[in-house]
């Protein structure tokens, strides 16, 4: 890994799991800079940011706003940001959904860490 830093929102309804994924990156050398609950919660998040996160992981399905809508926002308003869908769900319909909306990917949620790791670096580069 280089000496970048590479930024990342993490949003899911789930704390623990945000905790948890947030404790991980931090250990890869990510810089987890915005964590929400939901994608309202995260466009309120990111217009007070003063540095966009470089990607963001997004929960597919959450509550008040969804991932799939919150993708289409973040296409519209960040373009530059690249998103990656997170599921639990082996629902194709769900993947091919957030992918139609501009993710860049989606990761299954039971990946295994190095399986994530790989990934993360590929998308950021």
């Amino acid at each position: 890994m280089t000496n970048l830093i590479r930024t990342i929102a993490i949003v899911d309804d789930h704390l623990l799991f945000r905790q948890t994924i947030s404790h991980y990156l931090d250990m890869l050398g990510f810089q987890v800079t915005v964590e929400a609950s939901n994608g309202m919660e995260l466009l309120r998040l990111l217009e007070d940011c003063n540095r966009l996160p470089a990607a963001c992981l997004l929960d597919i399905e959450m509550p008040v706003m969804d991932g799939v809508a919150t993708t289409c926002v973040l296409r519209e308003r960040y373009p530059e940001m690249k998103v990656v869908g997170l599921t639990l769900s082996l629902d194709n319909n769900k993947r091919q959904s957030i992918l139609r909306a501009g993710a860049s990917s989606v990761f299954f949620k039971g990946m295994e860490p190095s399986e994530l790791q790989e990934a993360l670096f590929q998308i950021l580069g």
